[in-house]
């Protein structure tokens, strides 16, 4: 996961400042006068229009009721098989998928102050069997975090702690397939890539990205003992 400046951002750039023009045109405003015959023809047409869209209104009547039970049902539907919704926050995570991965930012939705303690790191109370530390990173100093686990064998996973105003993330994406939900009273976003099952967890506070070619139960459980 990388940060980088990507071309989407300049085009939303572009496209934002593009729309604070007023573009609109001002067309001025001619009068004519029709001829009586037209007058008298166009008001035989408009009354047979009328006649026949008459004969139309109980089946858009029902149309517009069977619309409206089905939109019900769906909403009813919906809210029965919905599982915990995700906390809302300062952030908002904003997704943009492209063809060969997807980007995570997070936008601020108001002004906020920056962690009142200074930069925490999370400690995990659960690390699969097996698995050992390889590489670990502690910045804080710049609000940034990072261990590295490995086994014996060729599976490691790798997780990374740092602030939302300075996550830009990039991750594969296989289908577009990806899952939302809440661990903790943090919200969590999980996908997989053609290597990799990638769960970001995030907050007002912090971001933490757990990933590696283990299985996405495991991350879970990672996930879930996570305390400061």
């Amino acid at each position: 996961m990388d940060k980088y400046i990507s071309e989407r951002l300049m085009k939303a750039a572009c496209i934002s400042a593009f729309r604070t023009e007023d573009l609109s045109i001002g067309l001025p405003a001619e009068k004519h006068t029709f001829s009586k015959k037209f007058q008298r023809k166009m008001k035989r047409v408009i009354r047979k229009a009328d006649q026949t869209a008459a004969s139309y209104i109980p089946m858009v009547r029902w149309k517009a009721v069977l619309i409206m039970v089905l939109a019900v049902l769906l909403s009813i539907s919906i809210t029965v098989m919905a599982v915990e919704p995700l906390r809302e926050g300062f952030f908002r995570m904003i997704r943009s998928v492209f063809s060969d991965h997807t980007e995570l930012s997070f936008e601020a939705e108001s002004s906020i102050s920056n962690t009142k303690e200074g930069f925490q790191i999370f400690q995990f109370g659960y690390i699969p069997k097996e698995f050992h530390v390889v590489d670990e990173q502690n910045l804080s100093e710049v609000d940034f975090y990072s261990i590295s686990y490995s086994d014996d064998s060729e599976h490691s996973f790798e997780i990374i702690q740092l602030l939302p105003q300075d996550a830009n993330l990039n991750i594969g994406s296989k289908d577009n397939k990806y899952e939302e939900f809440v661990i903790n009273d943090m919200n969590a976003y999980y996908n997989e890539d053609q290597v990799n099952n990638n769960l970001v967890l995030y907050n007002d506070e912090y971001v933490i990205t757990i990933s590696g070619n283990i299985p996405k139960e495991e991350l879970i459980n990672i996930a879930k003992s996570a305390k400061l």
